[in-house]
């Protein structure tokens, strides 16, 4: 979701991603790219367009079984603050 910082009120925020998935296990920015992880290993490489806002799925990645194993979820931080925005 996006929303304006001054109206709190759910109703009035954009969704710019969905997904169905029970948990998120991994996610992370890093030079306004947004990398997402869904509960069956699948990572989300998503870009923002630049027209409305959304979040479009540049690739999807799936970890290896062996992958798998070694991975081990950490807590994900509550607050990203950038200067355009914050998730």
């Amino acid at each position: 979701m996006e929303g304006n910082p001054r109206d709190p009120y759910l109703l009035n925020h954009t969704a710019i991603f969905e997904t169905k998935t029970d948990d998120c296990l991994a996610f992370s920015l890093y030079d306004d790219v947004f990398f997402f992880m869904d509960d069956n290993y699948i990572v989300f490489k998503l870009t923002r367009n630049e027209n409305n806002r959304l979040l479009n799925v540049e690739c999807e990645l799936t970890m290896k079984e062996i992958q798998k194993l070694d991975y081990q979820p950490k807590g994900i931080k509550d607050v990203i603050l950038k200067e355009n925005y914050s998730v």
